[in-house]
């Protein structure tokens, strides 16, 4: 006989602990062995990460990056959202996440602003649009950036997120008032765009 408790283990999302994206970067499910490398990151990025928002202003010493990466651990516990470091030679460069309500997902990073041109941000979150519909059970996935960030907006385009809607209320950081966007990807263009892709490919051999 099984029992409710053996049920909802059964239903319970397990993520990848680590993920190869490509011969520079791979992710690594964050944790506490990621506190240092977290910490410097973030100090050293810590005006240009406040542009998008204002949890970097909290990071005054180790004890910190702990309390940040003990927070994500809760969310991981719950199943409501998995946050990744992006590692280049064994250090964290920045974080890629999705966040998981009831089949949708949100996706969210933040990068070291020398590793910016590279096309990291793109392959790391690439790698969890993947997971969301194979592996979470999403049906559609979205990504909200400032208007004014080109970069971000550029980076939903070229993984196929269409534009939804401006948000009409802006989001206020740090003082500044900021116009939201949301990109949306769907189950069905996802499918759509890589069976696109694989006959591209058969095409092209």
């Amino acid at each position: 006989m099984i029992n409710s408790s053996d049920k909802i283990k059964k239903q319970q999302i397990v993520p990848d602990r680590q993920i190869e994206i490509s011969n520079e970067i791979h992710l690594e499910l964050l944790d506490q062995c990621h506190k240092s490398t977290l910490f410097q990151t973030v100090v050293k990025n810590r005006y240009f990460i406040n542009d998008a928002c204002d949890w970097a202003n909290h990071f005054t010493d180790e004890s910190s990056s702990k309390q940040f990466i003990n927070y994500f651990k809760h969310r991981e516990s719950q199943g409501k959202q998995f946050c990744y470091a992006i590692i280049q030679e064994n250090k964290l460069i920045g974080c890629v996440s999705i966040i998981l309500t009831k089949g949708q997902g949100e996706i969210g990073y933040w990068l070291d602003k020398d590793m910016n041109g590279r096309g990291y941000v793109t392959q790391s979150a690439n790698a969890l649009i993947n997971l969301g519909f194979a592996k979470y059970n999403c049906k559609e996935i979205i990504l909200k950036c400032q208007q004014v960030n080109l970069k971000s907006s550029n980076v939903a385009l070229r993984l196929g997120f269409k534009f939804n809607k401006t948000f009409e209320e802006t989001l206020n950081v740090n003082g500044k008032d900021w116009v939201i966007d949301e990109y949306i990807l769907t189950e069905d263009q996802f499918i759509n765009q890589n069976q696109h892709k694989q006959q591209s490919k058969s095409t092209s051999e």
